[in-house]
């Protein structure tokens, strides 16, 4: 038995001196199964496998890894061999059979076994590691769960300082706190710090990931130029988290060029990292990131620019991640028919991951703007094709929250409780797990959003009251303060907050809206008095507040009139304003609405004092009244000459629609004051024609002074109705009932804005991330190992 294995080898090694791989390989496989096959033996063999590529079988791989299963180089060579071979039948064959990338991955992760025994054949090891766990991801059927490859990276960073920063750096993006385990006790160096500063922010712990990044290039040397595209993309997180647009900024554009190609803007600048495959995620990524700068700074046409430049790209083979966050970016700049078609392709994407809410949140808001009634007491069309948009989206948002499993952190579950309108099973959440001083600001926001939306506004406003303090820099954050003060029915607070930002920001729609809604509260609660008795209802203090609240709510009508005009065509309107974000159709009604009732008292409030009606005042009133009557009606959305479209709307009189009815009402005072003008003429009139009659003895019939006395009398009493209702002489007795001034809409029942705002406000400010994220890439990988069967063993 000896001299026939001896035999073996004599003839494999000659083989293999001359070439003939095959016939050496079949000696090898012989002595391995006649037990004789040693580490040198099994080093030839290695040797042959590689020159037979993939020619060779798969059970000799197989058979090396049972008989040396902790030789690493063994298995090394075999996972190696094994991802060539499964790559290359993936891109060759349309067979789903993955049984060689699962014996892949097995033979990989027996690697991990053993702790290396250097420090640099753990990072060459880690190296291997990751590419085979990056190749297994990007099979057909993914292969590998993130938990064995974040175990293997564990027991890997053990064999030394370098191979624990390697490992935590692959793990700071998906697993930021085992990363900052991992980097606790590391020697300070500016490996350290990096990973760090890219784990925190992955945490949205965005002011100590500034700090750490500062501390970066203040120490060491790394600035965000010496960053790759990656870090540098948490860089610009990070400092525009904290308010340090114009750096930010700067990096963002610079990088920017570098990614399209002009180098003349990238003034020297370099995008480390980025491969050709890569192209279009992070020119997606860097222009939102370029959209928030612009947006927080308020300018808002370029931020526009950016978002519409992020989804120019062709998007048919692109990874479906970044599809469905190009398809929801477009939903927001699409007509009815390209949103159908977006909203049909999302679906047709949709995971039941728990963190992918992009479906949800696309057919949620393409049921505010199209699926919703524009007014109350009405249904949608029948056959509207968004009627059933918004349940839609909040059924998926509930069947997320159903498969949720237990390592789903619990801020996305109140997220997606938020986005199902289930709002008792989110204050439920809240109750069983409180928020604390220590939850990030976003998770605090999510908390006081629900408050409003369950109508504890103060509870509400201690949240937001910790918060804001420490991002006065964020002007969403100000916006949704002044929204709550307004909705808990702190007007003047509201009002205050709104002007200044409407001061530095002046097309933020909705900040005007707010604004406007203040002045108009303050106006009423100035005429109503103290303990709601009557007030200055006809001080020229009044009615100037009155007339300023019109030109604010008439001021956001036209931004948001002008931003939809150029988010639909990418064109602005000559002299129109580009705003923030437009408001939901229901809510640009009620501003349109509100503005003309805040018209109506201020028309009133002049008339009473005696005064002509204000150029300005029956100007913005008619733009409102064109506005609101533009949301039903196609023809009145187009603005020309003020006299031609006076004239247009004096077509829609005969409408009798609200438009029609609050343009009468407007006139009503007036028309009231005419009115009794009128009768006093016509009882003068006829006063002086009857004393005439009576005086010059005209009248018809005998004559008899009896008759004369009592027509005479008739006149007089005629002549003095003017100045009084009931007037009697003798027998002879005139009365006419009180004069009713009109109804002003003075009444509590129109204030419905505070209620409106509190029914879109999701749809008015964007839901902020959950922390943890990396939470994310755990509860996959556990979800695909449940339903993977186990690897076969080699």
């Amino acid at each position: 038995m000896a001299a026939d294995q001896a035999a073996l080898r004599r003839r494999a090694e000659e083989c293999l001196a001359d070439g003939s791989f095959d016939v050496a390989d079949s000696a090898y496989a012989e002595l391995h199964r006649l037990g004789g096959l040693d580490r040198v033996d099994a080093g030839n063999w290695l040797r042959t496998l590689r020159a037979l590529g993939v020619r060779r079988q798969q059970p000799s791989l197989a058979e090396l890894v049972a008989s040396f299963p902790d030789d690493q180089d063994i298995l090394e060579f075999v996972a190696a061999e094994l991802w060539q071979r499964a790559e290359t039948r993936a891109a060759g064959a349309e067979s789903d059979d993955d049984d060689l990338a699962r014996e892949a991955w097995s033979a990989a992760l027996k690697m991990a076994g053993p702790v290396p025994r250097t420090d640099a054949e753990g990072v060459r090891m880690i190296g291997l590691l990751d590419r085979f766990f990056q190749a297994g991801r990007r099979q057909r059927t993914p292969i590998g769960s993130y938990a064995e490859f974040e175990s293997a990276l564990r027991r890997f960073a053990a064999a030394g300082p370098e191979s624990t920063l390697r490992a935590a750096d692959l793990l700071a993006a998906e697993s930021p706190v085992i990363a900052l385990e991992l980097v606790t006790g590391a020697e300070l160096s500016a490996a350290a710090v990096l990973v760090r500063a890219v784990a925190s922010a992955e945490l949205d712990d965005f002011a100590t990931s500034a700090r750490l990044f500062d501390e970066l290039a203040a120490q060491w040397g790394v600035g965000v130029r010496d960053l790759d595209i990656e870090d540098r993309s948490r860089w610009v997180q990070a400092m525009t988290d904290v308010g340090r647009f114009a750096e930010a900024e700067e990096a963002c554009l610079r990088t920017i060029a570098v990614i399209e190609g002009r180098p003349g803007d990238a003034a020297g600048w370099a995008a480390a990292g980025m491969a050709a495959d890569s192209f279009a995620h992070w020119r997606h990524v860097y222009r939102l990131l370029a959209y928030r700068l612009a947006a927080q700074q308020g300018r808002f046409r370029a931020a526009w620019d950016h978002l519409r430049k992020s989804v120019e790209l062709d998007d048919t083979s692109l990874p479906d991640e970044l599809r469905r966050s190009i398809l929801r970016i477009r939903i927001l700049l699409a007509d009815q028919p390209m949103a159908l078609a977006i909203l049909a392709e999302l679906r047709q994407l949709d995971t039941p991951d728990p963190y992918n809410t992009s479906y949800a949140e696309a057919c949620l808001w393409a049921g505010t703007q199209w699926g919703t009634p524009t007014s109350e007491g009405r249904l949608v069309e029948p056959d509207n094709p968004f009627s059933g948009s918004r349940y839609t989206g909040q059924a998926a948002a509930r069947a997320l929250l159903a498969q949720a499993g237990p390592d789903v952190d619990g801020r996305q579950l109140l997220r997606l409780a938020l986005l199902a309108g289930d709002d008792d099973r989110a204050a439920a959440m809240i109750a069983a797990e409180p928020l604390t001083a220590a939850d990030p600001w976003s998770v605090q926001v999510l908390g006081a959003m629900l408050l409003l939306r369950t109508g504890d506004d103060v509870a509400a406003d201690a949240l937001l009251a910790q918060v804001l303090p420490l991002r006065r820099h964020d002007l969403d954050l100000r916006v949704l303060d002044a929204q709550a003060s307004l909705i808990a029915g702190r007007y003047k607070e509201a009002m205050r907050e709104a002007i200044a930002i409407t001061d530095a920001v002046g097309e933020h729609i909705l900040a005007r809206a707010i604004q406007a809604e203040g002045e108009f509260e303050s106006a009423l609660a100035m005429a109503e008095g103290p303990e709601g008795g009557s007030g200055n209802t006809g001080s020229v203090e009044n009615a100037q507040q009155l007339m300023v609240a019109v030109a604010d709510y008439r001021m956001a009508a036209d931004l948001h009139r002008d931003t939809k005009l150029y988010l639909e065509t990418g064109r602005a309107r000559p002299g129109g304003r580009v705003g923030s974000e437009p408001l939901a159709p229901r809510l640009f009604i009620e501003v349109c609405r509100r503005g003309l009732h805040a018209a109506i008292l201020a028309q009133e409030g002049l008339d009473r004092l005696g005064l002509k009606g204000d150029a300005q005042l029956i100007d913005d009133a008619q733009d409102l009244i064109q506005h609101l009557r533009s949301v039903n009606q196609p023809c009145c959305r187009r603005w020309g000459p003020r006299w031609q479209r006076l004239l247009h709307q004096m077509r829609h009189v005969p409408d009798r629609d609200e438009a029609s009815r609050l343009a009468l009402l407007m006139i009503a005072y007036r028309w009231s004051n005419w009115r009794k003008r009128l009768v006093n003429g016509a009882f003068l009139l006829l006063g002086v024609v009857v004393t005439y009659l009576g005086l010059t003895n005209q009248l018809p019939g005998p004559e008899s002074d009896t008759l004369r006395v009592m027509v005479l009398g008739v006149g007089v009493l005629l002549l003095l109705m003017p100045f009084a209702r009931s007037l009697k002489v003798g027998v002879v007795e005139l009365s006419r009932d009180a004069d009713v001034a009109p109804l002003s809409g003075r009444s509590k029942s129109l204030r419905t804005s505070r209620l409106l705002l509190r029914a879109n406000h999701l749809g008015t400010f964007a839901l902020p991330s959950p922390p943890e994220k990396g939470r994310r890439a755990h509860a996959r990988s556990r979800e695909e190992g449940a339903a993977t069967p186990p690897a076969p063993a080699p």
